[in-house]
């Protein structure tokens, strides 16, 4: 059976304004993603091109972009360690971090966090990427041997030509009782839709990104692929798009893309900023913590 669906975009990519992709919402894959998928997506996840934002200069920097967004970064995984330790139903923590970054910002504050990260493994398809503190970095989810009771793939799915099939090697890599936590842009919301009325290129839509979820489809997408338990309810991160909304009626312009609107957010009150938005699904993206049992 091959992919079809009804198109939801086709455009340029904020990266590229000469360039054209099409989006469909795909009714044999659930999800939204480019049509034709590329043949080598994880060959553009792992390229220069993507990683050109990050400058390294020793284990404890940081890129650009997370220098500036700190507090906020810092926030949300204060929020998402404190999930995993207390869904994981083993301790201490083994866990193993896939999509890791040539910087490993997750590993970081884990160790800062007190996390002794003994034990502890990611994933990372660079070549330069290196480990940090106890934990190994592999550059081959195959290579990584033994079983860990958490996973977690912030930002990864949407890159990959195969979710599906990334997700069933991480449900062989997690312990009974481990927990799985998965965390994706939430794409073409009906804010992002009332935010940006159409304009193209749409902020969202990006050359790096093969794959366009919701809370629904990300659901779908792992409960049917093994058989996993969700544990919560989705948890929202802030609506980023309201800067854009907030910027578009001070100055009539809207911000380029999704990092203008996170440096917009920062200037909204800060009660805001710091708040999730529980379940509410307008939020930038879509958190999810699955079991193993």
């Amino acid at each position: 059976m091959t992919c079809e669906g009804p198109e939801i975009y086709r455009g340029p990519t904020v990266e590229d304004a000469e360039a054209e992709i099409t989006i469909i919402r795909c009714e044999k894959c659930g999800y939204a993603h480019v049509f034709p998928l590329p043949q080598q997506a994880e060959e553009r996840y792992s390229s220069g091109k993507y990683f050109s934002a990050q400058r390294v200069s020793g284990a404890a920097c940081y890129d650009d972009e997370w220098v500036k967004l700190r507090e906020y970064n810092t926030l949300v995984y204060d929020k998402r360690l404190r999930a995993i330790r207390r869904f994981a139903l083993s301790s201490p923590l083994r866990l193993l971090d896939i999509g890791t970054g040539l910087v490993p910002r997750w590993l970081m504050h884990c160790s800062d966090r007190g996390e002794t990260l003994e034990g502890w493994a990611g994933v990372e398809l660079d070549p330069r990427a290196r480990g940090y503190g106890e934990a190994a970095i592999f550059h081959d989810l195959d290579a990584v041997q033994g079983t860990f009771n958490a996973i977690t793939l912030w930002y990864v799915l949407e890159h990959v030509a195969d979710p599906a099939g990334l997700l069933r090697r991480a449900w062989e890599k997690l312990e009974v009782g481990g927990v799985l936590a998965v965390e994706v842009p939430n794409d073409f919301s009906y804010l992002q839709e009332l935010a940006f009325k159409g304009r193209k290129p749409a902020p969202w839509v990006s050359s790096s990104h093969v794959n366009y979820f919701n809370e629904d489809a990300l659901r779908l997408l792992v409960l049917e692929i093994a058989p996993f338990a969700a544990i919560n309810d989705a948890v929202y991160t802030f609506p980023v798009e309201i800067a854009a909304l907030l910027s578009y009626s001070l100055s009539g312009n809207y911000p380029h893309n999704v990092n203008e609107m996170r440096t917009l957010g920062e200037q909204l009150p800060q009660l805001a900023i710091r708040t999730e938005c529980g379940c509410a699904p307008i939020g930038r993206s879509v958190c999810m913590f699955f079991g193993k049992e």
